[in-house]
Formats: C-alpha cells, structure tokens, sequence
C-alpha cells in the first residue's frame, strides 16, 4: 500500500484532516468460523479473516491477549485482534476460492476526534470489544435519518477501486455496494473495503447485542458524541484491499462469507490487546501525533514512542505469526456450507462445524465424498465426473518472480477448491494444487 493517501482516503477520513498513525497487519493469523465477540466460545454463523495476537480464541480477553506469543501487526506490543468476513469467488461449476488479501491490513488510528469539542479522548479500556457494520444487511435504507445511528452504521462501510496508474478507478469511493464485475477487472491493486468504527462509549464494556455500548459521533467520524455516549476513545478504521482483478475476467461471482453478493453485509469486529502503557504514550507523542498534518501525515515510523524502543515489527516477522490449527476444527481455505446456510438469521444456534461422512455420494459414480478440505499435505483427490478444474490455478512449473526480501514475504501453502454435495453435509474436493502467495508492503524498492 501506498505511504501518500490518495484523495478518496482523505475523503474517508472526513473533511477536516486529523493526525493520525496508520500500522500496517500482515496476512491473518486465522481464517475461521470464530467470533468470540458476538458467539463467545461457539461455532460463529460464517467465516473471518483474522489478523492481530495469535492468543485469539472461541473466548477473548485483554489479559489472554498480551500473552499471545507474537501479533502479525507492525507494532508489537499491540496483540488486539481485528477480524473481518472472508471474501470468496464462486466459479460456475459451483467451487469457491478465496479472495487473497493484498498486503493484509492497514489499521487507523486517530487519537484528536472529538477534542475540538472539549472531550477527552481515552485509550482503549481492557476487556472492551466492539463492531462496525452488520453482516445482515443486503439492502441500504435510505429513509433512515442520516443523523440515526441505524443510517450511519451503513454509511460506516465502503469500497474503493484501486488503480495507482489510473487514479481515476478510485470514483466509486464512498459506494456502500460491491461494484459489479466489468468495474472490478479495472482494480489492479485490489477492492479496498473500508469501515470507520463508533467511538462514543457509554462506559460499558459490552451489551446484548455487542454494539449499544457504542455510537457514532453525529458526523459519522467526527463531530460531538450523543448524550447516551459522554466518553470519546481513539477513533479506528481498517482498510483491507482484495486481488479481485484476477478472479473478475472468470465466469462466476464474489460472495462474501455471509452469503451476501452485494457488499452491504461487510463488517469488522476489534478487541483491545494492547500493552497498557504503549497505546496511551502513543496518543500524546506529538511525533505519533504531529500538529500540522499533510496528505503524506500517518506514517508510523515517524512515531517516536514506536522506533525508540525498537517495537515495530518487520513484514517477515509479521507474516511469521499465525495459528497452526483451525478452532473450529475445520479448514476454510474453502467453503463447505451452501452458501444460503452460511448466514444466522439471529435466532438459531449457530451451526456446527461440517463432518466427515462415510455415506455415497447419490450422484452417477457414488464418489465418496471428503471430509473438509485437505491439509496441506495431503495429495490432490481426483475431479467430481463432469466438474471443471477451477480457472485460479497456478502451474506447478511456474517460478515466483524475485522481489526485495525486506518488502515481499512468500508463502507456500495449499488452496483446496471443493464443490458442495447437496446430499450430504460434506464437500468433494475437486483440485488442490500447490501455490505461492506474495505479499507485497507499501515499503516498496524497485
């Protein structure tokens, strides 16, 4: 990602331009059907990205957090994790690929929003957690007040198309809706999916439905928090760009992990790891927090709380960090729910992970269906009769191009496509070649 911010980013961040530090997270840690926020030790209705503290679990809190053994973001004493749904490209023939994260994830922190007004603006507390967005929308409500916490919930997300050699593919800024397909192919340097959370607290560390503890100032980002919410913390956005210029030539369809194809469902969910004494230094540091800020503003090396005591970690050491196994028992490098069943209409358990069976398969063959997807070492099982190979293949005999080893980490890993069995609750895997994965940050060297 770039160290300038494009003017659609400057839009985002409102229209008065607050200091702010941006830390870069690497790949996520985790891809699983887990959120400890909203189903604390439970199988969550779909499927998250999740980068941060590798301590993550079914069940979450500040002190589990700071012993996590390493964090995949740049700054190390901060082991908070932030997770957002997995984005998926389903191809015709009815497999699913994951959608890679281009360079992980910029998280931003804004510590000024809301002193303009006389608030004190707090850190963080510990055990606190909160969520931006909502994975059941597929609609956008316009009749909603634009001042209601209901209209800026969905104002809270967007989309950006990113074309560094063609700034003019960054139009669809501000637009809450997936852009449709032909637009997609245009986005080169990836979709990036941003989402701006509240930051007006009621003093509660949670609520029933984990997001009435929290509230949007009336300026969406800025302005004065609402009566009900008298305390102001740090403000936070993500930014997470997905490579969908190489699935948007192929015959198919995006579909986040809640089943939704329109983008409305995009949300985010944070929980407060941080160190307790290197958040708040960082928000009265006058380098992490310069005075005069210009459109080259939130560079992270420049925060002196940070570079003295050597606590930002390098690409390589982030994307070292990860969590070997899935909590849920089950891989989700592919889908293994029709996708129709991926999202909980809220008064269901949510379900559980899916089983091995050693039922037939109904279908001409009777193949025997796989259990989840393979690991990684396993061999490839043969193609279901009549199902393509799926189109995102890398051949095998291709070598990775070289790039700088301070900027580009490379990873070998498995990427199991598998084709749902309506008759059982199983997949049938129909490829899994053997592929490399470049990440590439914004501390580029040609």
């Amino acid at each position: 990602m770039r160290q300038t911010l494009s003017l659609a980013a400057l839009a985002l961040l409102g229209s008065r331009v607050d200091a702010f530090w941006r830390m870069q997270c690497g790949a996520p840690i985790l891809v699983d059907r887990i959120d400890p926020i909203v189903y604390p030790g439970a199988v969550d209705g779909h499927v998250h990205n999740i980068m941060g503290g590798q301590a993550f679990g079914k069940t979450i809190s500040t002190k589990q957090l700071r012993a996590s053994k390493c964090t995949s973001c740049q700054v190390e004493p901060d082991k908070s994790n932030y997770w957002v749904p997995t984005l998926y490209f389903q191809f015709k023939n009815g497999t699913y690929a994951p959608v890679p994260q281009k360079d992980g994830m910029l998280v931003y922190y804004i510590p000024e929003r809301g002193a303009q007004y006389g608030e004190t603006v707090l850190p963080f507390p510990e055990d606190f957690g909160m969520i931006a967005g909502d994975p059941k929308l597929r609609t956008y409500d316009e009749s909603a007040d634009k001042k209601s916490e209901a209209r800026m919930r969905q104002d809270a997300i967007g989309f950006t198309c990113l074309n560094y050699k063609n700034p003019e593919t960054e139009g669809f800024a501000m637009h809450r809706k997936m852009p449709e397909m032909s637009k997609l192919a245009t986005c080169v340097d990836g979709l990036r999916a941003d989402i701006n959370f509240p930051s007006c607290w009621n003093g509660k560390l949670d609520s029933d439905n984990h997001r009435d503890h929290m509230a949007y100032p009336d300026g969406l980002e800025d302005g004065k928090c609402p009566k009900t919410h008298p305390k102001r913390l740090i403000t936070l956005k993500y930014e997470v760009s997905f490579m969908v210029s190489s699935f948007a030539s192929q015959d198919g369809k995006f579909i986040w992990s809640t089943g939704d194809e329109t983008g409305y469902s995009y949300h985010g969910d944070f929980y407060n790891g941080w160190d307790e004494k290197t958040l708040p230094a960082a928000m009265k540091d006058t380098t992490c927090v310069p005075k005069e800020v210009s459109i080259t503003g939130g560079v992270i090396e420049n925060c002196k709380t940070f570079t003295s005591n050597n606590l930002l970690q390098s690409p390589e050491k982030q994307h070292e960090c990860k969590i070997a196994k899935t909590l849920s028992g089950v891989k989700f490098d592919a889908i293994c729910e029709k996708v129709e069943g991926m999202m909980l209409d809220g008064s269901s358990p949510a379900p559980a992970a899916a089983k091995s069976s050693s039922k037939k398969g109904k279908g001409k063959g009777k193949k025997k269906p796989a259990a989840a997807p393979a690991a990684a070492e396993a061999a490839p099982a043969p193609a279901a009769k009549g199902a393509k190979q799926p189109q995102n293949q890398q051949p095998k005999a291709q070598k990775p191009p070289v790039h700088a080893k301070d900027v580009v980490v490379t990873i070998t890993e498995t990427l199991t496509a598998t084709k749902y069995v309506p008759s059982t609750t199983t997949c049938l895997t129909v490829a899994s070649p053997r592929v490399r994965r470049h990440f590439r940050f914004h501390r580029r060297s040609e």
